[in-house]
């Protein structure tokens, strides 16, 4: 009930935001990531392995009167994956996490160089939609939140918007003995009405 009622405020906000056009962008972005999971324990011998996944979604963009600060909210669907490659302890196993997530980043920014490009950084939650192991492909559907940060650059072509970000999940998300908090680095590519 929570989600449902956060994600309601998030759309009335915008809704509300739509109607300063001057100082609002309104747009939609998709994009890769490029994703792995917590550092393995001290006493498992594997290593981590990084996966690319995917985001899409919507972002509005309201920008402070006066000066060159702005309030970027997004609601993107998102895909993480990473892989755990095993050596000693796991006998040369590999097992790949994939997740499914529906991430909400909150971020402030400032325009900077005449506008030729901008810097970001915010909180971001992160509801964990649906998890699924490479091993045996269990699906376990889960209800959990997870917060975390983004922080990064990007610029706006015209109507076309660029970031690179890198993404941290702060909260604990163990699943078992495994940590399951991911990490990313972003590139996505936005359109703005």
């Amino acid at each position: 009930m929570r989600k449902i009622i956060f994600v309601f405020l998030i759309l009335l906000c915008c809704g509300v935001t739509s109607q300063v056009s001057a100082q609002t962008k309104i747009g939609v972005k998709a994009g890769l990531n490029y994703a792995a999971f917590a550092p393995v324990p001290s006493n498992v011998d594997a290593q981590i392995k990084r996966e690319f996944g995917w985001g899409f979604g919507a972002f509005v963009r309201l920008k402070v009167p006066l000066v060159t600060l702005y309030f970027q909210p997004e609601m993107l669907l998102t895909q993480k994956k990473g892989t755990l490659e095993g050596a000693g302890n796991l006998a040369r196993s590999s097992v790949t996490q994939t997740n499914t997530y529906l991430d909400v980043p909150l971020l402030v920014g400032v325009n900077m160089a005449a506008g030729l490009f901008r810097v970001n950084a915010g909180p971001i939650i992160s509801f964990v939609l649906n998890e699924k192991l490479s091993s045996g492909n269990d699906v376990i559907n889960t209800n959990t939140t997870l917060y975390g940060w983004q922080a990064g650059v990007g610029s706006d072509i015209k109507k076309f918007t660029i970031d690179i970000r890198y993404e941290n999940i702060a909260s604990e998300y163990n699943q078992g003995t495994q940590d399951l908090r991911p990490n990313a680095i972003w590139f996505t590519v936005g359109y703005a009405f």
